[in-house]
């Protein structure tokens, strides 16, 4: 709380502003940074999945909102939206894809720039 005593201002015991004019201006203490990353849930596949054709499903939320979205498979970017959802396939039946373990990650990001990152491994 902010007291005022003649033409001082009190934060506590301590000084926030004297004025000699009969006047005093306290000024807000900035807002903190955001520093909280959006928080990402991959819905689609799930962790495991097997399959040649793989659907990418997420969600995100933040405090600040989500501005972009982005899905990749193999770090390749497969999809992007301006929103707090995402869906997209991945066909992996191309003879460029190898059989074996892939990454699916989804990133999240907000109005502050933080970045939110989920990920799960597919199997071709």
């Amino acid at each position: 709380p902010l007291a005022l005593s003649g033409n001082v201002a009190y934060q506590g015991n301590a000084v926030e502003q004297a004025a000699t004019g009969g006047e005093v201006t306290v000024t807000a203490p900035a807002t903190p940074a955001d520093t909280t990353p959006p928080s990402v849930t991959i819905t689609s596949p799930a962790n495991g999945a097997t399959g040649s054709r793989q659907t990418i499903a997420a969600k995100a939320s933040d405090n600040t909102g989500v501005v972009k979205m982005e899905a990749y498979g193999d770090n390749k970017l497969l999809a992007s939206t301006a929103t707090g959802s995402i869906n997209t396939t991945w066909n992996l039946k191309s003879g460029k894809i190898a059989k074996g373990a892939h990454t699916v990650t989804v990133k999240a990001y907000d109005k502050a720039g933080n970045i939110g990152v989920a990920s799960v491994t597919v199997y071709k």
